[in-house]
C-alpha cells in the first residue's frame, strides 16, 4: 500500500511519502519499485540523518554515477534549506533558549548556545557529542573540553529540564529540534506576511523575521558567574 501526504505544497521535493510493506516480498517489491525510479532509496535512521541505498546491479559505474549524484543533490538541498532559515537562526536559538529557562549568566549559556549555531548549520555534529562539540566549543572559547562538558551540564540542570532529568546530551538535541522547527514557522510565517503585504500593495521589507516571533537578544551578553 502507498500513500503519499501532500499538504498543500506544490514542490515535489517537500512531499511526504509512505510506503507500507506487509511481507518481504512485498518489501522487495517497493525497494524494486523505487529503484526503477531514481536508482536509490533513500531512508532516515534514527537521528533524521539520510541514509541511501543505491541499485548496484547495473554495474560498478553506474552505482558510482548515482553515489555522487545523490551526494550532489543532498549537499544542494541542504544548502537550500540552510540559505531559507539562516536568516531567523539567532531568534530562534534565543527564544528557544529563553523557553528553555536556561540562565544566561552561567557560562554553560554561551556554550549552548554556540553548539546550537553550529548543529543548525550541521546536525551530524549532534552524534557523539563529546568528540564534536564540546572540541569545537572548546577551541572557540579556549577553555578545555572537560570545562565545556561540566558547565553544559550544570547550565541544563538548573533549566526547565531539571524536572524532567534529561540528560544535557538529550536536551542539546531536543534544543536542536526545537530551533529548527521554531526558525521553520518563522519562515512560513514571513511568507505568509509578504504574500498578504504584496496582495494589498504595500512594499515589502527583505528577509528580516517578523518581530512578533523575535525574542529579546542575548547573544553578546557574557557570562557574569559559572558553575565553578
Amino acid at each position: 500500500m502507498d500513500t503519499d501526504v501532500r499538504p498543500g505544497r506544490t514542490d515535489p521535493k517537500d512531499e511526504l511519502g509512505f510506503y507500507v510493506a506487509g511481507s518481504d516480498r512485498e518489501l522487495v517489491r517497493q525497494i524494486t519499485e523505487l529503484f526503477g525510479k531514481r536508482g536509490y532509496v533513500g531512508v532516515a535512521d534514527g537521528y533524521g540523518r539520510m541514509r541511501y541505498l543505491v541499485d548496484g546491479r547495473t554495474g560498478p559505474a553506474t552505482a558510482a554515477s548515482r553515489v555522487l549524484g545523490t551526494a550532489d543533490e543532498a549537499v544542494r538541498r541542504k544548502m537550500e534549506k540552510d540559505e531559507r532559515l539562516l536568516p531567523y537562526e539567532s531568534a530562534a536559538i534565543t527564544a528557544v533558549l529563553d523557553e528553555s529557562r536556561i540562565d544566561p549568566a552561567l557560562k554553560g549559556y554561551r556554550f549552548v548556545r554556540y553548539m546550537l549555531s553550529l548543529t543548525f548549520r550541521d546536525e551530524t555534529l549532534l552524534r557523539p557529542i563529546t568528540k564534536t562539540l564540546h572540541p569545537a566549543v572548546a577551541e572557540h572559547f579556549r577553555v578545555k573540553p572537560e570545562h565545556v562538558e561540566r558547565d553544559v551540564r550544570y547550565a541544563i540542570r538548573r533549566s526547565g529540564f531539571r524536572p524532567a532529568g534529561v540528560t544535557s546530551g538529550a536536551a542539546l538535541c531536543l534544543l536542536h529540534d526545537r530551533t529548527v522547527v521554531l526558525a521553520e514557522a518563522m519562515h512560513k510565517r514571513d511568507l505568509e506576511m509578504r504574500r498578504e503585504r504584496t496582495g494589498s500593495g504595500r512594499p515589502e521589507n527583505g528577509t528580516e523575521p517578523l518581530a512578533g516571533l523575535r525574542s529579546p537578544g542575548r547573544e553578546d551578553a557574557g557570562p557574569t558567574s559559572s558553575s565553578g
